[in-house]
């Protein structure tokens, strides 16, 4: 008796046996360095769509708070009010605050300049990490009265840009990598 195991056609030996440890390890190592060429390559590209969402999303707020600016003032204005009216970035709102791209939040505010009564709306973004602070900052300065970058929204320790005071200032790179050289940074934008 003699008897052959018969194979499928076109099947190796080698085909049948399965995938051994080696072969198996080296494809997860292939996946790995895909992966994190993948996260180093993509990282900085959805920093710079962060960055570009922020500015979009302030530019938004600013122009809902002037939509409801009345009697030359923002009294009363808050991310509740833009919230009500309509006038928030509809895919930040999240319940009653404004979310921002960076995990925090929008807080909008009146402000009081050049001896005037709430004639300024105040818009502050908190949680701005590093990599796109500076960014945020020189491309939205040139559309707002004053920048000021801080811990809280009430600081004025680093004043960038300011068309408000009696002396104006002016960002460069210097003074704004200084002013964001931290991890987590809150940006205040004046636009009146």
């Amino acid at each position: 008796m003699n008897r052959q195991i018969r194979r499928p056609s076109g099947a190796s030996a080698y085909a049948q046996r399965g995938v051994n440890l080696i072969e198996l390890s080296l494809a997860v190592l292939v996946i790995a360095v895909l992966v994190g060429l993948g996260i180093k390559v993509f990282g900085p590209t959805m920093a710079a769509t962060r960055g570009q969402e922020a500015q979009q999303a302030l530019m938004q707020i600013v122009a809902g708070a002037k939509a409801l600016k009345s009697n030359n003032a923002y009294t009363g204005i808050t991310a509740q009010v833009l919230i009500d009216a309509g006038k928030a970035p509809e895919g930040l709102v999240q319940g009653t605050t404004i979310s921002n791209p960076f995990s925090g939040t929008f807080t909008v505010a009146a402000f009081s300049a050049n001896g005037g009564t709430d004639n300024a709306v105040k818009v502050c973004a908190n949680q701005v990490p590093r990599s796109e602070c500076a960014s945020l900052v020189t491309t939205s300065a040139s559309s707002m009265a004053r920048v000021v970058v801080g811990a809280d929204c009430n600081a004025t320790t680093t004043v960038l840009q300011d068309r408000i005071g009696a002396t104006p200032v002016n960002p460069t790179p210097a003074t704004v990598a200084t002013a964001c050289a931290n991890d987590n940074n809150t940006v205040q934008f004046i636009s009146l």
